[in-house]
C-alpha cells in the first residue's frame, strides 16, 4: 500500500505534540509494510517567486516532499485575511503544482492531519484519482480560522454559523500581501545606514496594513469559509477525532455523518508502563516543585501564569518554585527556567518534579503534556474544559481549575502548600496513571489496519 501522510512540518521544522505525533507515526507505519510519502505544503522560500517542489528520500526510508512558494499565508493562530483562500486555491498555483506532482505518484489513501496551508478544495484532485481519503482531527482549524475555538476572552466559541464573530477574532491576521511585505521590509533593514528607519517604522507599517487589508474583508467569507470547510470534509471516507472532547465538538457544530473517535489515540512519549526506578517524592518539602511544559504562546497558558505569579502573595512565592521547561522565559523569583528539551528528558525531569500544570487557555484536543506528566507518575493542575480533563481524575491524581480565574489559582496553590497530605495523596494516585492510556504499538496497529480497511 502506498500512503501519502500531509501535516504543516514535522519535529525538525516546529515544536509541539502534532508534530512530534505525525513523524513517531510516520516512522511507525513503515515497520507495517506501507511505503510512505509524507508532504509539507508550507515551504517558505524569499530568495523565489516560483512555486515548486522538492523530494528528498529520507535514510529512514520515507519520501519527504516539500511545496514551496504556493501562494497560501501560512498562520498558526493568528488568523486570516483571506479566509476564502483557505477553502479554494485563488490564482490556481497549489492546484497547479499539485496536479503536477500527482501526475508522476500512484497513492491508495492520504491521511491529512493539518490542514493549513492546503486548500481544502484541492483534495478534488486527490478524488478524482481514486485516493480515499483521512483525516485525523488534532484541532479546530476546519471550524475556525484562529484554529482554537475561542473568543477573543479565552471563552469557548459556541456560535452559530450566522452568529460568527471571526473578522472581530481575525483583525489581526495574515494575508499573502502581508508576508510580501515583511520581507521587503527584511531586505531594507540588511542595507547598510537605512536599517533603523525599517526597524522602527516595520511594525507600524505592518499593522496599518493589517488595518486595511481587513476593511475589504466581509463578515460573510468567514461564515462561507466554516460552511465550505464542512462541505468538503463530508466528502472524506473518514474523520478520527483525537478525543472525545474533540468528537463532541464536532458533533454539536457539524452533522458530518463519517465522523468517529479514535480510543486508541496516544504518542510515542506517553508512559504505558511503571517507570523502571519510581523515585519516592517528599511532598512536605519546600519549596513545592510545580513542572510546566511548553507553555510558549498565551493560547498554551503562558499569560495566565505570569498573571498569577504576578498577584502570588510574597509568602506563597517563597514556597513554590516553577520550573519551565521549552523555549519561553519567565522572570521571577519563584520560576527557573530551562532549555528546550526532548522527550528522552521527560523521566528526568518529571522526576525532579512534585507536581504538573498545564494551564491551557484553549480547549486542548488532546493535551500530549499534561498525559506525558501524569504517565510518569506526576500529578497534574490543569483547566476544567477540553481534553485534558479527561485525563485526570479531580482530586485523586490531579486538580481542576478554571482558566479564567488566576484568583482562584493562587487559592488553589495555596490549599496545596497548607495541606502536604493532599499532595502526597494526588501523588500516589497518579503512580498507577500509566494505565489509563492505550500503547503505542497498539494505536499503530489499529491505524495501520484501518489504512487496508479503507482501501
Amino acid at each position: 500500500m502506498k500512503l501519502l501522510l500531509i501535516s504543516a512540518g514535522l519535529c525538525d521544522k516546529r515544536t509541539g505534540g502534532i508534530p512530534i505525533y505525525v513523524n513517531d507515526l510516520l516512522l511507525s507505519v513503515i515497520k507495517k509494510d506501507i511505503q510512505v510519502t509524507y508532504l509539507d505544503v508550507t515551504g517558505q522560500d524569499p530568495s523565489s517567486s516560483e512555486a515548486y517542489y522538492t523530494s528528498v528520500h529520507k535514510p529512514e526510508g520515507y519520501e519527504h516532499v516539500t511545496f514551496y512558494n504556493t501562494g497560501q499565508a501560512i498562520d498558526f493562530g493568528n488568523g486570516t485575511l483571506e479566509p476564502l483562500s483557505q477553502v479554494a486555491d485563488p490564482d490556481g498555483t497549489f492546484t497547479q503544482l499539485l496536479s503536477q506532482w500527482l501526475e508522476g505518484c500512484s497513492f491508495d489513501l492520504a491521511h491529512i492531519h493539518e490542514f493549513i496551508g492546503f486548500p481544502i478544495a484541492a483534495f478534488q484532485s486527490f478524488r478524482e484519482r481514486g485516493i480515499r481519503l483521512l483525516a485525523t482531527l488534532h484541532d479546530y482549524y476546519t471550524l475556525c480560522p484562529t484554529i482554537k475555538l475561542d473568543l477573543p476572552h479565552q471563552e469557548a466559541c459556541n456560535l452559530s454559523e450566522q452568529d460568527l464573530r471571526c473578522k472581530a477574532c481575525c483583525r489581526k491576521g495574515e494575508h499573502l500581501k502581508l508576508s510580501y511585505l515583511e520581507q521587503q521590509i527584511q531586505k531594507l533593514i540588511q542595507i547598510k545606514g537605512l536599517s533603523w528607519i525599517p526597524g522602527i517604522m516595520g511594525a507600524k507599517i505592518v499593522r496599518g496594513g493589517q488595518t486595511v487589508l481587513s476593511l475589504g474583508v466581509k463578515a460573510q467569507a468567514y461564515r462561507d469559509r466554516r460552511r465550505l470547510f464542512i462541505q468538503h470534509l463530508s466528502q472524506f471516507d473518514h474523520l478520527m477525532a483525537n478525543s472525545v472532547s474533540t468528537l463532541e465538538v464536532f458533533k454539536s457544530i457539524t452533522s458530518l455523518p463519517n465522523l468517529r473517535h479514535d480510543p486508541s489515540f496516544t504518542c510515542k512519549s506517553i508512559h504505558t508502563s511503571p517507570p523502571e526506578s519510581p523515585k519516592v517524592r517528599k511532598a512536605t518539602a519546600q519549596p513545592l516543585r510545580i513542572l510546566l511544559l511548553n507553555i510558549k504562546r498565551p493560547q498554551k497558558g503562558l499569560t495566565f501564569i505570569k498573571t498569577v505569579l504576578e498577584i502570588l502573595p510574597p509568602e506563597t512565592a517563597k514556597k513554590i518554585q516553577v520550573h519551565l521547561w521549552g523555549s519561553s522565559i519567565i522572570t521571577h523569583s519563584s520560576v527557573v527556567n530551562h532549555p528546550s528539551y526532548t522527550h528522552e528528558d521527560l523521566d528526568a525531569i518529571c522526576q525532579q518534579a512534585d507536581i504538573g500544570c498545564t494551564p491551557s487557555m484553549w480547549r486542548e484536543t488532546f493535551g500530549f503534556s499534561c498525559a506525558e506528566m501524569l504517565s510518569r507518575g506526576l500529578p497534574v493542575l490543569c483547566p476544567n474544559h477540553g481534553a485534558i480533563r479527561e485525563h485526570i481524575q479531580n482530586g485523586k491524581d490531579g486538580m481542576l481549575f478554571d482558566h479564567n480565574d488566576p484568583e482562584a489559582f493562587v487559592e488553589l496553590l495555596e490549599t496545596l502548600l497548607q495541606n502536604p497530605a493532599l499532595i502526597i495523596q494526588l501523588q500516589e494516585g497518579a503512580e498507577m496513571a500509566w494505565r489509563k492510556f492505550p500503547k503505542w504499538e497498539t494505536h499503530v496497529d489499529l491505524v495501520s489496519d484501518h489504512y487496508r480497511d479503507l482501501v
